[in-house]
């Protein structure tokens, strides 16, 4: 398991690089946390059910702003 984040920057979306980090705090609401919860699951069986067919599922958030949050495939595209 990795974890990774995206720097603000002034460079365009699709040039930003994902950076590695060593650990991550969540900071939510307990209807937030239920919801990221329970989208997790969901992203196992995508994964489960479609291999190396599923790269990566978004999190829908809730209030603009809320950062992205993005559960990728680490055997996608082999």
């Amino acid at each position: 398991m990795e974890f990774f984040r995206y720097i603000k920057a002034s460079a365009p979306a699709d040039e930003c690089h994902p950076v590695g980090l060593t650990g991550v705090t969540i900071s939510a609401s307990p209807v937030e946390i239920t919801a990221i919860a329970q989208f997790l699951p969901h992203c196992a069986k995508e994964i489960e059910a479609l291999g190396d067919g599923s790269e990566h599922e978004h999190f829908a958030c809730e209030r603009e702003g809320d950062p992205p949050l993005l559960v990728f495939n680490p055997g996608a595209g082999e």
